[in-house]
C-alpha cells in the first residue's frame, strides 16, 4: 500500500555560542505525533496504515539514545494535545536544547470561503473534520509559530504528511484520494506549497533548513511498514550510514549536512526500488550545514565514544568514584540497548550528557566539565 504524503525536513539553529558547563547540561527533546485514522476518514480521508509506526519507531530510536520523548498517536493526538505540547516546548525548553519535532500523517489544502481566498495548509489531528478545519485542525502555518516560540538554538522538524488537493470549503463528498497504483494503494495529486513554506522559513528569525516534496506525492510501500520518506531517516539516525564516506566524515556523529546528503541519494533509491517518482527540496536559511544533530553507528561504536569523552574528562581531573559511576552507566545503557530493554531514566541522563558532550567535543570546556560532573551524577542517582 502507498500513501501520498509530502515529506517535509526542517532544521531550525541558530549561530551557536560558546559552550559553558550549563550547556553540558542540555536535554534533547522529542514531540512525535503519527495518526493513522481521524473523524476525517468519515469525510473520505484515506485511512493510512503506518504513520504510527514511523512514529514509534522513531521513539524507540530517540529513548535508546536518551532523548526526552513526548509521543503522541491516534487517540492521544487531538488538536488541543499537540497545540498544549507544542506550547509546553516553548515555555520550557532552554537556548541550550536541542529539539526535535516529528508529524506523521495526513494533511489537507482548503479556502476557508466557498467563494475564494487563499488557501491553507492543515495538518489533520485525530478530532479534525473536514468542515471545521479551523476549530478542529492546526493551520502549517500555526505549527510554525509555536515552532518559532521555542526557544531552543537546535530544533529539527520533520514532517511527514500529505495533502489531499486543494478542499473548498463547506465540503461535499470524499476527499481527494484515488487508487491509481492497484492493491489498496493510494496516492495524493496535490503538492506541498513551497512559496507558503517559504513565507514561513523567511519569518524565523534563527538559521533555518527546509526539505520536503517539490512536485509529487511521497509513498509507504506495504514492503517498508513505514513510510518512504520516514524509512531513509530511521536508517540515517539508527545506523552510521549516513556518516560514511564519501558523503560522510565517520567521525560516529550525524551532522546535518550528512543527513541532507543521504535523504538525497536514499529517498531516490527507495522511489525507484517502489517503482514510484518523489522529488523533494530544501529551502535553506543559514550556515546549519554543520550542526551535529546526534551520535550514529554500532552499540560497540557508540559504547567507545562515551569511553572517549570519560578518558577526556578523567584527564581532567575527574575524581575516580564519579568516573566509576558513569562506566557502569554506560555498561547499563550499552547493555539494554543490546536486549531490546529500557534503561533507568538516570543511565539515560548520564548517557544524554556524555553524547552533548560528544558532539561538541571541539568547543567544550573539559576541565570544568570535570569539576561539575560530580554533582551531577549524585543528583540523578539519588533515590
Amino acid at each position: 500500500m502507498n500513501r501520498g504524503r509530502t515529506a517535509i525536513l526542517a532544521f531550525v539553529i541558530s549561530a551557536s555560542a560558546a559552550a559553558t558547563a550549563q550547556e553540558a547540561e542540555a536535554t534533547r527533546y522529542a514531540l512525535l505525533i503519527g495518526l493513522n485514522h481521524s473523524k476525517a476518514n468519515r469525510d473520505g480521508v484515506a485511512e493510512l496504515r503506518y504513520a504510527v509506526n514511523d512514529a514509534k519507531a522513531l521513539e524507540k530510536m530517540l529513548s535508546d539514545q536518551g532523548w526526552t520523548v513526548f509521543s503522541l498517536t491516534e487517540a492521544a493526538a487531538m488538536r488541543g494535545g499537540l497545540v498544549g505540547e507544542l506550547s509546553r516546548l516553548a515555555r520550557n525548553a532552554r537556548p541550550q536544547d536541542t529539539v526535535l519535532i516529528y508529524f506523521a500523517g495526513h494533511g489537507v489544502r482548503a479556502k476557508m470561503g466557498q467563494f475564494g481566498g487563499r488557501s491553507h495548509s492543515y495538518w489533520i489531528t485525530f478530532d479534525s473534520t473536514l468542515t471545521l478545519l479551523d476549530e478542529d485542525a492546526i493551520r502549517l502555518e500555526h505549527v510554525m509559530d509555536y515552532i518559532e516560540d521555542i526557544p531552543a538554538r537546535q530544533k529539527l522538524v520533520i514532517l511527514d504528511h500529505c495533502h489531499s488537493g486543494t478542499v473548498e470549503l463547506p465540503r461535499s463528498g470524499p476527499g481527494g484520494s484515488r487508487d491509481v497504483t492497484g492493491g489498496g494503494s493510494t496516492l495524493r495529486s496535490d503538492v506541498f506549497p513551497r512559496d507558503d513554506l517559504k513565507v514561513r522559513v523567511d519569518r524565523v528569525q534563527d538559521t533555518l533548513l527546509v526539505l520536503g516534496s517539490a512536485k509529487d506525492a511521497a509513498y509507504e510501500p506495504k514492503n517498508l511498514e513505514h513510510g518512504l520518506f520516514t524509512t531513509a531517516v530511521l536508517e540515517a539516525f539508527g545506523t552510521n550510514a549516513a556518516d560514511k564516506k564519501p558523503d560522510g566524515n565517520e567521525d560516529g556523529k550525524l551532522s546535518a549536512a550528512e543527513l541532507v546528503n543521504y535523504l538525497q541519494k536514499r529517498v531516490q533509491k527507495l522511489a525507484d526500488d517502489s517503482h514510484v517518482k518523489q522529488d523533494w527540496i530544501y529551502l535553506p536559511r543559514g550556515d546549519v550545514l554543520s550542526w551535529n544533530i546526534m551520535p550514529v553507528g554500532n552499540f560497540k561504536d557508540a559504547e567507545e565514544a562515551l569511553g572517549d569523552v570519560l578518558g577526556r574528562l578523567e584527564a581532567r581531573g575527574l575524581d575516580a568514584q564519579t568516573e566509576n559511576a558513569v562506566r557502569l552507566a554506560i555498561t547499563q545503557w550499552a547493555n539494554a540497548r543490546r536486549s531490546g530493554t529500557t534503561p533507568p531514566d538516570s543511565v539515560l541522563k548520564i548517557v544524554n550528557r556524555l553524547q552533548n558532550l560528544f558532539l561538541r567535543a571541539q568547543d567544550v570546556d573539559w576541565r570544568m566539565e570535570a569539576r561539575s560532573l560530580p554533582g551531577f551524577v549524585q543528583e540523578v542517582n539519588r533515590p
